[in-house]
């Protein structure tokens, strides 16, 4: 479970941002009058968590590692941050004010005075000289406001009697004079632009329009009364949102755009609201564009004259009739195809393409495309996708451009370093699938950094055709099913657990298990010669089941420091094992020396992922993987650990000697149960085999004690 949601308040996971601090002052001033919690009041320029979107002032302290401070004073705060000064730590932070906060007010309201609010803002004061209209409050009496909704919030403000002590935020200018300008649309007269300071957007979104984000009203209806949406709040409802931050979002769907919105919480968020005509005369002139069709045939013809891209030549009638692609009326001849169910195609050559097409003629697919007649040249190259984690992005961008985004170095080891088709030179043009080739570099820059704190995927062009490392190993596999077992702990790739009985095959081994050469943690990287290193698990899965009744091909990268093994080793019941050891020490509750040895075997890495065992909390059973002697089948039981009487190394214990006569003595490893049951375990290195005699061994001492 994610620790955010581990604290004693319920606060708005939206508003909290966890950092990683590396030893030393933290640079941030709290605030000094404001003692029953710890509140930043300034950042420092010296601050390692200087620009980061959810440290600034308003922001207060909740956890540092594993220990809920949100309770805590000020003092006490300090006394634990005074004592982890010289360790690395991580640090959650709530967001009780905006990014655009300026000040943050602690005062007295004695009785007698007079405080108006709409919508927690002060409208009305008297007797107060240090309070403002437009100052937002946002606690009374250490009561966090902001955890409420506003009808809650009111509540509480009214019951707290005279006097009462109020914590509030104001920013440079009030909030309840910030009137939208709708003089700067980009796109017509008639559109409306807001400036949303709130981390919730306080909109209704139509749930059965699935093409754009359509705006029904406000949630809930009291957020009709925010100051930005004041003004507009009779106009509002019945409009599209055509841009965010600049980015133009009219040609997408809308759990798209939401899912951007979703990581821009924490960030001041300008947004662009058109009509139905302003929202279809912007779909069709957009640069890159989606279109969606049901299975069947295309309708289309591709330029054979373009070998290394995918470019609309013109349209074929399906059953008399036109296709899906030429009723949408936004591509055309020269066209270009670049993804395929936001699989990234555009480095593939035309007839990897064309035979991936052919693969998902039975399936939905949502195409994307870069319009033909385009202007900029920049659109209609190759590019990478590069998914990358949290943090900095690994690259250094040229300043001296400031038209566009261009890559002036890459930093080694990062994500994007991988890659080694984005080189100095390279143009970022999307940021998770949106295009941001129009926007200048100040802009692109402020966009990364408020999506410094999510993963997300860049896309940089390149001039390099799609190559692979003489190590990775490609495996031709039939239809069917593939007999392989992801690692469902690592969400952002496909790592091979396991593999699975195929039905289908003879012996009911598959073929990637017989080829001998994918060791256990290494990673699926291509299929057909689509890249998707940049997806999810649940992305790649979702792909492998949509071209599961056809052939092809898929690339491996092995794990560090495992080679594959070749084709001619004798046939072995590979032990279970499971990439992070983490979750098997939460399975079981030891702490003796050969559990520790193999976490430290995981951490430096020298060799693949540790033995799967799940032993259960209770220590009282285990699931045992038993080999059959032959390769043809693997059982599972639960095994009592109780019953476990001895750990033999070698085959001297094998139950089925005979066929292990070829395998190597320093690999073997069996488990003795009762008085003449035996579990034989073959390894794949002497290491592996010692680790897990060692567990054992250990749980054996545990019971007998």
């Amino acid at each position: 479970m994610d620790k955010r949601w581990n604290i004693s308040r319920p606060y708005d996971v939206g508003k909290i941002v966890q950092v990683e601090v590396s030893p030393g002052p933290l640079g941030l001033h709290l605030h000094q009058s404001i003692g029953y919690c710890a509140i930043v009041d300034t950042v420092l320029d010296t601050s390692p968590l200087k620009g980061h979107a959810g440290v600034h002032c308003g922001s207060r302290v909740i956890r540092i590692n594993d220990q809920d401070v949100s309770t805590k004073s000020r003092e006490a705060v300090v006394a634990l941050l005074g004592q982890l000064k010289d360790q690395k730590k991580s640090i959650e932070f709530y967001s009780m004010a905006p990014p655009t906060c300026t000040a943050l007010v602690q005062v007295e309201v004695p009785t007698g005075s007079s405080v108006q609010l709409e919508h927690l803002t002060v409208t009305r004061v008297a007797s107060v000289d240090e309070l403002r209209v437009g100052d937002v409050v946002v606690a009374v009496n250490e009561v966090d406001l902001t955890t409420l909704d506003a009808t809650k919030a009111l509540a509480v403000w009214n019951a707290t009697p005279f006097p009462k002590r109020v914590v509030s935020y104001r920013t440079q200018s009030p909030l309840l004079a910030t009137t939208p300008s709708q003089q700067a649309s980009p796109y017509s007269p008639t559109s409306i632009e807001v400036i949303i300071a709130d981390s919730s957007l306080g909109l209704n979104v139509d749930s059965s329009e699935g093409k754009h984000v359509l705006i029904t009203g406000f949630a809930p209806p009291a957020d009709a009364q925010r100051s930005y949406y004041q003004p507009h709040r009779d106009t509002l409802p019945g409009r599209f949102v055509a841009s965010v931050n600049g980015i133009d979002v009219s040609s997408f769907p809308r759990d798209d755009v939401l899912g951007l919105l979703g990581k821009l919480t924490l960030v001041p968020k300008t947004i662009a609201l058109v009509t139905s005509d302003d929202m279809a005369a912007l779909h069709a002139k957009a640069f890159r564009v989606m279109v969606d069709v049901a299975p069947g045939s295309l309708g289309v013809d591709f330029d054979g004259n373009c070998t290394n891209s995918t470019v609309l030549s013109g349209f074929r009638p399906v059953n008399g009739s036109p296709g899906a692609l030429e009723r949408s009326g936004v591509v055309g001849p020269g066209s270009v195809l670049v993804a395929v169910n936001h699989l990234n195609v555009s480095r593939l050559p035309l007839h990897q393409t064309i035979d991936l097409l052919k693969k998902l003629t039975d399936v939905p697919k949502r195409l994307t495309f870069v319009r033909g007649g385009t202007s900029s040249s920049v659109l209609t190259q190759p590019f990478i996708d590069v998914s990358v984690p949290p943090g900095s992005i690994g690259v250094a961008l040229n300043s001296s451009i400031a038209s566009s985004t261009v890559v002036q170095g890459v930093t080694p080891g990062s994500a994007v370093d991988e890659f080694s088709g984005i080189r100095p030179g390279s143009v970022l043009v999307a940021v998770d699938g949106f295009d941001v080739t129009t926007l200048p570099l100040a802009k692109t820059t402020e966009l990364l950094r408020a999506l410094s704190g999510h993963r997300k995927v860049l896309s940089f062009t390149t001039s390099e055709p799609i190559g692979w490392p003489t190590s990775c190993v490609a495996v031709a596999v039939p239809p069917g099913p593939l007999g392989l077992e992801f690692d469902s702990a690592v969400a952002e790739a496909a790592i091979v657990q396991g593999f699975a009985p195929v039905p289908t095959s003879p012996d009911r081994v598959g073929v990637i298990q017989l080829h001998g050469g994918v060791a256990l943690g290494s990673r699926l990287v291509a299929v057909d010669g689509v890249d998707v290193r940049s997806k999810s698990l649940m992305d790649i899965t979702a792909f492998l089941r949509d071209v599961g009744k056809a052939a092809k091909t898929l690339r491996f990268i092995l794990p560090h420091g495992a080679p594959s093994s070749p084709k001619s080793s004798p046939p072995m019941a590979p032990l279970p094992r499971q990439h992070s050891l983490e979750i098997l020490q939460k399975q079981i509750s030891l702490t003796d020396d050969p559990v520790q040895a193999m976490h430290q075997r995981r951490v430096s890495d020298t060799t693949d992922s540790p033995p799967l065992l799940r032993v259960y909390k209770d220590q009282k059973n285990m699931l045992v993987h038993e080999w059959d002697g032959k390769l043809k089948s693997i059982n599972y039981t639960h095994q009592a650990v109780s019953s476990f009487t001895r750990v033999t190394k070698g085959k001297a214990g094998f139950s089925k000697k005979h066929a292990a006569s070829d395998i190597d003595d320093n690999l073997c490893l069996s488990i003795g149960a009762d008085k003449s049951k035996s579990y034989d375990y073959i390894a794949t290195s002497t290491e592996d085999r010692d680790a897990l005699a060692g567990l054992v061994e250990s749980l054996i001492r545990t019971k007998a004690t």
